[in-house]
């Protein structure tokens, strides 16, 4: 918070002036305010040292900045500026400002020009002090002149420059030289904010006139000109105006920091030149067509203006100063006292005046005056001399003008060269169609100097010529996404003629069409193009058409549609898959993408599908063969396993066998083999195997069984249906293992052989274990049943290592049937972008199918407007190392002119 000299308390900007400019090195040094909408339109005030700047919303301070005799240029951030010179004008001397009335101003300062017109609320800021301004007030050096709101004033300078100030703007003198019979005359007006014209007078024309303005500088030679300075940015526009005559003039936009070097120029008064300041370059130059609506705006302008502008400059009596004649208003009744001739030695020469119709003049009736011209509408002036060498006393002191109270629209009179004016492109004739004609008809009178009143009248006959039509732009809100529609846009179209209006061309939009139809209408057809669109959304297309009136006039109009959707956008979805096989399991094995075909959205939703085939695991043939001689109804030596069998006898090798197997069977389906891709063979030997030697009249065969449903149970009974009987074969019951080998191995089954017995066998096994081992690949497992068990030649007929004793059920080993071949996994998983991998994506965010694996994801930074594309590529890694990979592409649907893209 900053207390200032004069007690206003800051909070909003603080600035340093000596460090704001020491930290502008290496530029023109100045002083970098942050805030451009309060340079330009606030308040600037001198306290002591400090320098206040009081905005409407906010209020800054800027200490020390006067001080030291350097007064530094202000700057806002996009390059908008004021100089020193200016800033300290608009300050003030530091004293408290008052109101005062402009009898109050200090009679030190140096009449440059005066007030010749006020409207509203007109003030000067002159020596600190705010003066109320009326007419005939006078305009010094270092003033700084101001409107109010809905108020305007016109000032006229000694070199006969007029300058047109409208509502709310604001100016500085900052210097003015001028004599008449000098060629060094210079004057230098800064334009601060608001509209505000001007036309120049002689400086323009024989010295040196510019006009600064917060962009750029004006070097003037002579011409008419508007600008209009934004109050919140300094923004300007600048405009030539075309005067009364006709005549267009030209001029030179100046760098403010270099005045050697030229911005631009103008030259056109059809076109307007906008300047936008930007930071750390030359203002942006943007050059804009003006309408008719501003052309016939700027010309009442003009003549508003030209009305206080005289080139005949006259000194005052008494006074250096130069001015006009006063004006006199022809309208209004002046008393004319001729003057009286005796008294002069030569006839004097009388200076013209006009007097109105009402004052009573001596009438004497003569041959009318009747001059007549021609003009062509929206043409130059045409002027005609009013008759002066007329009546009895022509040749001698020039007629005395009267004109009727009202003069015709567009016509003026010129009391300096005696003539009048017609302005063709009055309003009032642009009614006329080409080769139109309309008479424009002023009756007057002349009085010469013998009382004699001489009725006269000037005429032009204004020749119509074909005006081009206005074309106005259109918005039109609310157009469907489906179904064509009729654009009325002629009706706001206007042609001053009357002539009816053609649409000949238009442009084409950035999506949809339009054509002309039968009637002459243009129509919109959005065709597919905005079936994207869902309900709240909009999309918004622009063309241009143009005019015709038939005759050569023509004019363009831009439309703007914006379109609705409705509903909300769905986009079919697409399936995309690659497959193969993997090497280690032949499992068949292939990768999908599903995702929409087309997106309006900066993100979709997708799934990753992993489809595991089926595959076949190895067959297996798991035969037992189990000892039933005599010998194993003996005693079992181990873990009593009770009468298994029913035979009465409990706990005997044969007991202890049927346990045994039970055992291993139940324990086989615990491993994850399928049924259907193992059996098990049950061949009970003794001296005879398939079939083993009867027992009384039952015969005992070898089986081949499944596991099943019910399979372990049959198997169970199966075993428990054995008793002991006869003698031990060994070589008989290896030839009944091949026998049935020969019959279930296809080739390339897994054959597995679990041999119990006590061990006290026969016969010569060497042939069959041959046959087992080599033809069938047979892995045999041995086991002596009982702690007393013979393991000598067990131990041949093994080939896992050695013969091993059976002295509890679950002593089997099943390690060398292994375990089922497993399915494929997946090792890693990688999803792309339009080539931009999405991080955090892994095998562990698969959720198990029954086909497979799936994964519900969803990708970002999607191209979405129509004519785009998005290429998702997936790449999926096997633990055995295959890899599969596939991709599609998803289309932006959007259209391209869809409004408030986020």
């Amino acid at each position: 918070m900053h207390q200032s000299g004069d007690g206003a308390t800051v909070f909003d900007i603080k600035i340093d002036a000596a460090e704001a400019a020491s930290s502008r090195a290496g530029t023109e040094p100045s002083i970098l305010f942050p805030d451009k909408d309060i340079l330009f339109s606030a308040d600037f005030r001198r306290s002591g040292d400090d320098l206040l700047l009081v905005g409407h919303k906010a209020t800054a301070v800027i200490l020390d900045y006067f001080r030291d005799g350097r007064r530094l240029g202000i700057t806002t951030p996009e390059g908008a500026s004021l100089t020193g010179d200016t800033v300290e004008a608009l300050a003030g001397p530091d004293a408290s400002g008052q109101y005062a009335q402009a009898g109050s101003t200090m009679p030190t300062r140096i009449q440059i020009g005066r007030v010749e017109k006020v409207s509203g609320s007109a003030t000067v800021l002159r020596n600190g002090v705010l003066v109320e301004l009326r007419l005939g007030d006078m305009v010094a050096k270092g003033d700084v002149l101001q409107t109010g709101a809905d108020s305007s004033l016109t000032i006229k300078f000694n070199d006969g420059t007029v300058f047109s100030l409208s509502s709310s703007a604001r100016m500085v003198v900052n210097d003015m030289v001028y004599a008449a019979d000098s060629n060094a005359n210079s004057a230098l007006l800064t334009l601060v904010q608001g509209v505000i014209g001007f036309v120049a007078g002689r400086i323009a024309k024989s010295g040196d006139l510019k006009v600064d303005t917060p962009v750029a500088t004006m070097a003037i030679r002579g011409t008419a000109v508007h600008t209009e300075i934004a109050a919140f940015s300094g923004t300007t526009k600048f405009s030539l105006l075309t005067e009364p005559d006709g005549t267009v003039g030209s001029f030179l936009l100046l760098d403010k920091n270099n005045p050697s070097r030229v911005i631009t120029s103008l030259s056109d008064a059809r076109i307007a030149t906008l300047l936008t300041p930007v930071p750390g370059s030359d203002p942006h130059i943007t050059q804009i067509s003006k309408t008719a609506d501003d052309i016939r705006g700027e010309n009442a302008f003009a003549r508003d203006i030209f009305q206080f502008y005289s080139t005949d400059i006259r000194q005052i009596r008494g006074s250096s100063d130069f001015g006009d004649a006063p004006i006199i208003p022809v309208n209004l009744p002046q008393q004319i006292d001729p003057p009286d001739l005796s008294k002069f030695g030569i006839a004097p020469v009388v200076q013209q005046r006009v007097v109105a119709s009402e004052s009573t003049l001596p009438f004497i009736t003569v041959a009318p005056v009747l001059i007549r011209g021609t003009a062509v509408e929206d043409g130059p002036p045409a002027r005609l001399d009013a008759p002066m060498d007329v009546g009895p006393s022509a040749g001698a002191n020039l007629p005395f003008v009267i004109l009727p109270a009202h003069l015709p629209p567009g016509v003026r009179y010129l009391d300096g060269t005696r003539s009048f004016s017609l302005d063709p492109s009055h309003p009032a004739y642009q009614h006329l169609g080409r080769g139109e004609t309309e008479s424009v008809r002023v009756d007057f009178s002349l009085l010469v100097n013998d009382g004699t009143r001489i009725p006269s009248s000037i005429s032009w006959t204004v020749t119509g010529r074909n005006d081009a039509p206005a074309a106005a732009s259109d918005h039109i809100d609310g157009v469907s996404e489906t179904g064509a529609g009729i654009l009325a846009l002629r009706s706001n179209d206007r042609d001053v003629d009357g002539d009816p209006l053609n649409i000949i061309r238009w442009t084409s939009p950035l999506e949809g069409s339009v054509f002309r139809n039968s009637s002459g209408d243009l129509v919109f057809d959005p065709g597919d193009d905005f079936h994207a669109l869902s309900a709240g959304e909009t999309a918004t297309v622009a063309f241009a058409y143009t005019v015709s009136d038939g005759k050569g006039g023509v004019d363009t109009a831009d439309v703007t549609l914006k379109v609705c959707g409705t509903g909300t956008f769905s986009s079919p979805h697409q399936t995309v898959s690659t497959s193969g096989v993997l090497n280690y399991n032949h499992q068949p094995v292939s990768l999908s993408i599903e995702a929409p075909s087309a997106t309006t959205a900066a993100s979709a939703d997708l799934d990753l599908i992993v489809n595991l085939g089926t595959f076949l695991q190895p067959q297996m043939n798991i035969l037992y063969l189990i000892d039933i001689s005599g010998s194993t109804s003996e005693q079992f030596k181990g873990v009593p396993v009770g009468d298994l069998n029913g035979d009465g006898r409990a706990n005997t090798i044969l007991d202890a066998e049927i346990a045994g197997l039970i055992t291993l069977t139940e324990r086989l389906r615990g491993i994850g083999f399928s049924p259907a891709d193992l059996t098990v063979t049950i061949i009970p030997f003794n001296g005879r195997a398939d079939p083993s030697e009867p027992i009384g009249e039952d015969t005992v065969n070898a089986e081949t069984f499944t596991l099943g449903q019910g399979g372990e149970e049959t198997i169970a009974n199966y075993l428990k249906g054995l008793n002991s009987n006869g003698l031990t074969d060994f070589a008989n019951a290896l030839r009944a293992a091949n026998d049935r080998l020969q019959i279930l191995d296809q080739g390339s089954d897994r054959n597995f052989l679990y041999f119990l017995s006590d061990g006290k066998g026969q016969g010569a096994i060497d042939v069959e274990l041959a046959k087992l081992n080599n033809a069938y690949s047979t892995k045999i497992t041995a086991l002596g049943v009982g702690e007393g068990a013979d393991l000598s030649q067990l131990n041949e007929i093994d080939n896992t290592g050695e013969a091993s004793l059976l002295t509890s059920p679950d002593q089997i080993d099943i390690s060398v049937l292994g375990a089922p071949v497993k399915s494929g996994a997946v090792a890693s998983v990688d999803l792309f972008v339009n080539g931009t991998e999405i991080g955090g994506i892994g095998p562990e965010d698969f959720v198990s199918t029954p086909t497979g694996l799936a994964l519900d994801t969803s990708v970002g930074e999607l191209r979405r407007l129509l004519g785009d594309s998005n290429m998702i590529s997936a790449v999926v890694t096997f633990a055995s190392g295959e890899v599969l990979a596939t991709e599609l592409t998803i289309a932006g649907a959007l259209p391209r002119s869809t409004d408030q893209m986020l």
